[in-house]
């Protein structure tokens, strides 16, 4: 949509200069202030029109890191590798890429990138957008993986031939400066978003519906205006506003003040839609997606539930087949959720729309304050299951011992909660306990029978054989 996305135009142009500038950058802002729309509809529409020189015969790739970022990364690598592959069988080699990756087997600027530099020996450049690089430090990233997958960057870096750009939100900004490499590459290379001026915020709402041949009423882009503040984080609800406003335009394309009341103005109007969406569900369905919504939030350690509470991405094939349907046919219809493909595993994914549902839908709020704890420990056992596919089924991953105690008294309370998978997870976790139990008693078994034969051994032994007791033997 980089022909509609206005409003941006500075902002573009200093981190397009600072792409010329640095091989390594970071794009850097609060959540909701548009830093994925700058990279991916300004920086790379701007890039292929020529905005630097011979930036039009750039090849870009753009990744999630998601919950196993070397296996992303392997994936952009490998469809450049071996184009003439099927998608399953580059899915494949990209999981033997990023396991040997994880394990030290290979270096990946020695052995890996002069080959994609010379596969694509007619490429000027390759641009790497890693969007939402936030992820990277989601809990389902285990930490061997996190510290490989920094190793990789690092690595790929020092390859002139290779820029990369990170979108991270601001607040875990600090993570990276934790990284004396990392946080020096970052430095060097920051573009901090920053929030739109109003002529920028006019720009954004006009100029894309004078593009289409819509037009507003008189003093409606003002009252809109009036109504959004500066602050980055109004974006979202800026844009649902709009969307809701252009769905209810009239039959000659007028945008109206009336339309824009009914759909809950600005700061009601993700919330309005939510809510008549759930309304119109039967009863049946608005429990599933009851349930639904809370998985798709993660909520922070910390007391507050809301406040720093994220939403969550999870695969379309951990929901049970009922909740997909409602998922896909209903819920991204109307526009709460969002569908895609993860590159790296080729599993359809499902997340809120924006975080702005998090913060404005009431109804949601409620949901995520009624058992704070017990939501906590299903996120746990839903990354649980996710670490436990990924290693095979490994039943060291399993549970054990009092985690395993906590997550069954709260499974069992919660039956309907609980999918197939984690099912499976639990059970497999009990068979395992059980069967640990048992070698633990047979080693107790054995070592007391060892003790009791040394003992024997040792009283036969003894140099007094008038001490011995004699043991009548049987006929």
């Amino acid at each position: 949509h980089a022909s509609y996305f206005f409003g941006r135009e500075a902002m573009i142009a200093k981190l397009v200069a600072k792409v010329d500038e640095r091989n390594f950058v970071a794009v850097v802002g609060p959540s909701g202030c548009g830093k994925s729309s700058l990279a991916r509809a300004g920086l790379i529409a701007e890039l292929g029109k020529g905005a630097l020189p011979g930036s039009q015969h750039w090849e870009t790739e753009i990744l999630r890191p998601g919950a196993d970022p070397l296996r992303s990364l392997a994936m952009a690598l490998v469809t450049r590798l071996e184009p003439e592959k099927t998608s399953v069988e580059q899915i494949k080699e990209a999981r033997k890429l990023a396991d040997s990756l994880r394990n030290g087997e290979i270096d990946i600027s020695k052995d890996v990138m002069p080959v994609v530099r010379q596969r694509k020996s007619q490429t000027l450049r390759f641009l790497l957008l890693i969007d939402q690089f936030e992820e990277v430090f989601d809990p389902r990233v285990d930490e061997t993986s996190r510290q490989a997958f920094r190793t990789a960057l690092l690595n790929v870096g020092q390859d002139d031939w290779l820029k990369i750009v990170l979108t991270v939100r601001a607040d875990f900004y600090n993570r990276l400066l934790d990284d004396r490499q990392l946080g020096e590459l970052v430095d060097k290379g920051l573009v901090n978003v920053l929030p739109m001026s109003e002529a920028e915020r006019r720009a954004a709402i006009e100029k894309p519906a004078w593009a289409t041949g819509r037009r507003f009423e008189e003093g409606l882009v003002n009252r809109i205006l009036d109504a959004v503040e500066t602050s980055p984080g109004d974006l979202p609800l800026l844009e649902f506003a709009l969307t809701e406003l252009w769905r209810r335009q009239t039959h000659d394309g007028v945008l109206t003040h009336a339309a824009y009341e009914e759909s809950g103005e600005i700061s009601g109007a993700i919330a309005y839609r939510a809510t008549a969406v759930f309304s119109h569900l039967n009863d049946d369905q608005q429990r599933q997606a009851h349930r639904l919504f809370k998985r798709l939030v993660r909520l922070p350690q910390a007391d507050e539930i809301v406040g720093q509470a994220t939403r969550r991405r999870i695969n379309l094939d951990d929901l049970d087949p009922a909740v997909q349907g409602l998922a896909q046919e209903i819920l991204a219809s109307e526009r709460l959720l969002i569908t895609d493909q993860d590159s790296a595993t080729g599993k359809t994914t499902v997340e809120l729309v924006h975080e702005a549902l998090i913060t404005n839908w009431q109804q949601l709020r409620d949901w995520l304050s009624e058992d704070p704890d017990g939501l906590r420990l299903q996120q746990s056992l839903s990354e649980a299951v996710q670490i436990w596919e990924r290693y095979d089924q490994d039943p060291d991953v399993l549970y054990r011992g009092q985690r395993l105690a906590e997550a069954l008294q709260w499974a069992n309370g919660h039956g309907e909660e609980i999918n197939t998978k984690e099912r499976q997870f639990l059970d497999a976790s009990q068979a395992n306990q059980r069967k640990r139990g048992l070698r633990t008693a047979g080693a107790v078994v054995l070592a007391v029978a060892a003790m009791i034969a040394l003992f024997a051994v040792g009283y036969w032994l003894r140099p007094n054989a008038a001490d011995r007791v004699a043991i009548p033997m049987p006929a």
